[in-house]
């Protein structure tokens, strides 16, 4: 009866630990998240500037690997990238 007990105390007691540990990597993982959710939005924000930049150069020249370069350094001398 003892040794019953006693496993059911060790048990109880792993939970409790276990439970405590996942809260805490838990709040932890959401705040990785959150700063990652920011750099992915800027960084969809940057890359729909190049592909419409891009698209306006390429209509005028019709050369996509030209029209991809001059967008890219258009976004960078005007401070938007």
């Amino acid at each position: 009866m003892a040794t019953a007990t006693a496993g059911a105390v060790t048990n109880l007691g792993t939970d409790v630990v276990d439970m405590i540990w996942t809260k805490k990597y838990h709040v932890e993982l959401l705040e990785i998240h959150s700063r990652i959710e920011g750099v992915a939005n800027r960084l969809s924000e940057y890359l729909r500037q190049i592909e419409a930049e891009t698209a306006r150069i390429f209509k005028k020249n019709g050369n996509a690997e030209e029209a991809l370069k001059e967008a890219l350094e258009l976004l960078i001398a005007q401070g938007k990238l």
